[in-house]
Order: C-alpha cells, then sequence, then structure tokens
C-alpha cells in the first residue's frame, strides 16, 4: 500500500499522550511506520511535507521527522499539476497545505493519505467523490483488512 502521512499524522507521537486518543493514535502511527520500516508499505514525501515541517516549533520533532521522511520510499515531484490541483482543492475548503498533501499523494497515486485532522478528514469525506484518493486517520488504516 503506499502512503502519504501529513504533518499532523507524523507529528503524533510527539504530542501529549494523555488524552487517549492521541496515545491510540500514536500507536497506529508507529505501526504504520515499523510496516514501512520492514518494506509491507510504501511512504511517500513531497516538498509540502518538507517545508510545512520546517515551520514547526519543535525542534526535536522537527528532526526527527526530517529523517524519517529522508527516508521515503517515494519523492513527488513538485510542478505545476500539484499547483494547480491545489488550487482547485482550496476553493473548495481544503486549506492550504492539506490541498497540498492531496495533490500530492494524488499526483503519486497513494492508497490512503493518513491524517490526524478532524477538520482535514471532515473536508475531505465532504468532498470524496472529487478527490482520487481515500483520506483516513491512522486507527482507520490499521483498523482495515489486509493492513
Amino acid at each position: 500500500m503506499t502512503l502519504y502521512m501529513d504533518l499532523c499524522c507524523l507529528n503524533r507521537p510527539f504530542d501529549d499522550q494523555s488524552q487517549a486518543r492521541v496515545a491510540l493514535e500514536s500507536q497506529a502511527v508507529v505501526l504504520i511506520l515499523e510496516k514501512v520500516d520492514r518494506g509491507e508499505h510504501v511512504l511517500c514525501n513531497s516538498a509540502a511535507l518538507v517545508v510545512e515541517n520546517s515551520l514547526s516549533p519543535k525542534t526535536q520533532a522537527r528532526l526527527e521527522i526530517d529523517i524519517l521522511l529522508d527516508r521515503a520510499d517515494i519523492w513527488i515531484v513538485h510542478g505545476k499539476v500539484i499547483d494547480d490541483r491545489a488550487a482547485e482543492l482550496r476553493k473548495v475548503g481544503f486549506k492550504e497545505f492539506d490541498a497540498y498533501h492531496i495533490a500530492g499523494a494524488e499526483a503519486a497515486r497513494c492508497d490512503r493519505m493518513v491524517t490526524c485532522d478532524d477538520r482535514f478528514l471532515k473536508a475531505a469525506r465532504r468532498n470524496a467523490a472529487n478527490i482520487k484518493v481515500t483520506v483516513t486517520d491512522p486507527i482507520g488504516l490499521v483498523s482495515e483488512e489486509g493492513f
């Protein structure tokens, strides 16, 4: 399975684990990344992920995510097609980085776009017929049959 994980998702293990949801999502993210490391799934990286991560004030998390992204199997080349698609997605309600993440995931023909962001998930559900990648949360992904 080819996966695109947004920064909200990749940062989850670095968040405060005192809430049950955060702790469960963190465990799911770790499981996903373990399967990527074993070659069971493929992870994508993009300019949008690199730029968004560079803006993070959490130094340690930013550095560890940089290392993780450097190990990604697929680099999604940024270009006009992605810019144009992101602009279309912004018109239907996606935030800027979210639009670029979906555009990149679509360009790479990812099977799943994974996020912990409730607003992103809600916008994806609302626009499911107009996007070419399944957007899910980490718990939903690891719960899928065959994952």
